[in-house]
């Protein structure tokens, strides 16, 4: 049976008979992929060349030097958020020639050692986010409530690893808010090699924070903008290829919601002024997109992850105050992902509705 949902999952699409060399008869590298995200209503699980469930969430998908890479949350060792006794999973890492063969490369960095156990247990450590320094090593930031900041720096000459830990990063809102200051957020480095990080500032009704970082992409720099969408989660920042910024995020911000809306604004520049445009989906396919929207040669592609057993509401002590959470599994190793290109609609930077489609064609790196 995995080794059908495995055909299942994805189908490569060649570009001809033809191949690159101009020798008729021979099969061309596939220009494209398309990827099943659902059957009959229900979420199809994308799996690794061994046929097991890919299980890296709220996190990020990234191309280099002819490699997709994905690195998310891993729950495969019982982690279950707030639940002191259970310990931290870390991070996952995936690499693939294609979006379709997915090798499971294992841990990301060692999660067992003391120091992450201390700053992740509980409230946790999610969303890691990767963006590549022009002067050569990779960045990992990640949410890390009970830091400073609410965020952790890792570095790596590539996404292989290996990670190494950075000093705490600073930034201009929430920062000495350890606990409670900055939720998820997302990563984006422009044309010009200057890096920002949009995040959500907790001290500041959820509200959207987009900092400008250093030159080294370690900490931020105190520049700053503000989107006013209250409890505006996960914030993703990119350029859409007609030049427009845009910012998607969870409208409201949920944890472990199913059926929570995206939304999103846009501007002229990375520092605003930032406009609202209201919702790309009501329910975000059953999910909530809290994972990064992946920037990729060819496709601008946005992540929803569809939580597991989203059956019992139950109350949820966070920083002192009650949170109701729509999470009867507290545990989400099986937790799906519905992938979708993003169609601009516009020169004013508009975005055509999510239509959570079943099938999707993804373009290859050429």
């Amino acid at each position: 049976m995995k080794h059908f949902i495995a055909l299942a999952v994805v189908v490569l699409v060649l570009a001809g008979c033809t191949s690159r060399s101009g020798h008729p008869g021979r099969p061309t590298a596939p220009t494209q992929v398309t990827v099943v995200n659902s059957a009959r209503g229900k979420p199809i699980p994308k799996v690794d060349v061994a046929g097991k469930q890919l299980d890296a969430h709220e996190g990020s998908i990234v191309y280099t030097d002819g490699t997709y890479w994905m690195i998310g949350n891993t729950y495969g060792c019982g982690y279950e958020w707030i639940h002191k006794a259970t310990p931290w999973c870390g991070f996952r890492t995936y690499s693939s020639p294609d979006m379709v063969h997915w090798t499971n490369r294992g841990a990301t960095f060692d999660a067992n050692d003391a120091y992450w156990q201390k700053l992740c247990s509980g409230l946790g450590c999610f969303d890691a986010r990767l963006i590549h320094d022009p002067t050569g090593p990779w960045r990992m930031w990640f949410n890390a409530y009970n830091a400073r900041s609410g965020y952790a720096v890792m570095s790596a000459p590539s996404p292989a690893g290996p990670w190494t830990r950075n000093s705490t990063p600073n930034l201009a809102v929430g920062n000495n808010h350890p606990g409670r200051g900055n939720g998820a957020g997302g990563l984006f480095l422009d044309r010009d090699g200057k890096g920002y990080i949009a995040y959500t500032a907790w001290t500041m009704q959820g509200y959207d924070v987009i900092e400008q970082l250093d030159p080294h992409l370690l900490t931020g720099t105190g520049r700053h903008a503000i989107i006013k969408a209250p409890s505006a989660e996960a914030p993703s920042l990119f350029r859409q290829p007609g030049g427009t910024y845009t910012v998607t995020y969870d409208d409201p911000g949920c944890a472990w919601c199913g059926g929570v809306a995206t939304s999103y604004a846009t501007a002229p520049s990375p520092m605003g002024p930032w406009t609202l445009r209201g919702q790309l989906t009501a329910r975000s396919c059953d999910g909530q997109a809290s994972a990064q929207v992946a920037v990729l040669p060819g496709v601008i592609l946005w992540v929803s992850d569809q939580w597991t057993n989203l059956l019992k509401p139950r109350p949820a002590k966070w920083n002192g105050m009650t949170d109701i959470q729509a999470v009867g599994h507290w545990n989400q190793t099986n937790a799906t992902q519905h992938w979708e290109p993003l169609e601009f609609t516009g020169p004013d930077g508009r975005i055509r509705p999510i239509r959570c489609e079943a099938t999707i064609t993804v373009p290859l790196a050429q």
